[in-house]
């Protein structure tokens, strides 16, 4: 299951827009609780494997639930079990300020399983700001960085941006069988750079942006959660390779929140 809030980041969070001013916009719901944590509270999802054409590949009934309140690198924070059908997915963890939301930086990073990254330091990141229309959240310099793709191997340089945006209230329909005025957020991963084969040093350029988007109804949390697909392209100078990216839908079928 995906791992950012209540999902993980586990379908291709790829790589980030272009970093951005933290432009201040005002917080127009200010008695709004998007982010409900309490110990014992649980959400279950509807979630669907996309490929990179946006095809549906496999469907699932994933969940996530409070276990307890912990410290995690000198923050108190919540950590939220994770669950794939019956099968424990990990831990992830969150704290939340009146009106910001913060996880673990590898919760947003690509799967390793698709782009294996060098090492990152644990660290906390902002992904949610109700008073900030963009924020910057990580960049990593990718400096001849060995990477298999699509079975070439070769080295990628450049950089990986990845970028916080708030979004305006969009109304859901379908959620639990009614509608809801949510608040979007949007993850926007940005990479720009080379890519060189490594038996016959042929070089391609990459710049992709992958958009991972979360939509939160008051006293309710997460109701929706969606990494766009994609073909990703690399293009030479003799053709462009596709580098399909999946992605993932989750809608919220079930909950139980307590609202302090």
């Amino acid at each position: 299951m995906t791992k950012l809030l209540t999902i993980s980041l586990t379908a291709f969070a790829l790589f980030a827009l272009f970093s951005c001013s933290d432009d201040e916009t005002p917080n127009t719901n200010t008695d709004a609780e998007y982010y409900p944590m309490t110990t014992g509270s649980y959400w279950v999802y509807e979630s669907k494997e996309l490929d990179g054409e946006g095809k549906v590949t496999a469907t699932t009934t994933d969940s996530v639930a409070i276990s307890k309140t912990t410290t995690k690198l000198g923050k108190e924070c919540f950590e939220f079990k994770n669950y794939e059908g019956d099968d424990h997915d990990g831990n992830t963890y969150q704290y939340k300020t009146e009106t910001e939301l913060y996880t673990l930086i590898d919760v947003i990073l690509p799967d390793p399983e698709e782009l294996p990254l060098p090492y990152i330091d644990e660290q906390w990141v902002k992904i949610a700001d109700e008073n900030q229309s963009s924020w910057a959240i990580f960049e990593l310099a990718l400096n001849d960085f060995e990477i298999e793709i699509e079975g070439v191997k070769g080295k990628l340089t450049g950089t990986l941006k990845i970028t916080g945006r708030k979004g305006g209230m969009v109304s859901l329909s379908g959620i639990m069988g009614q509608s809801y005025n949510t608040q979007e957020f949007t993850i926007e991963n940005h990479i720009v750079g080379t890519f060189k084969e490594a038996s016959v040093g042929l070089t391609g350029t990459i710049d992709e942006k992958i958009n991972v988007r979360y939509y939160y109804a008051d006293n309710v949390g997460l109701v929706k959660y969606r990494s766009e697909p994609l073909l990703a392209k690399i293009k030479t100078a003799f053709n462009t390779i596709q580098v399909p990216i999946s992605g993932r839908e989750e809608i919220l079928l079930r909950t139980n929140v307590t609202v302090k």
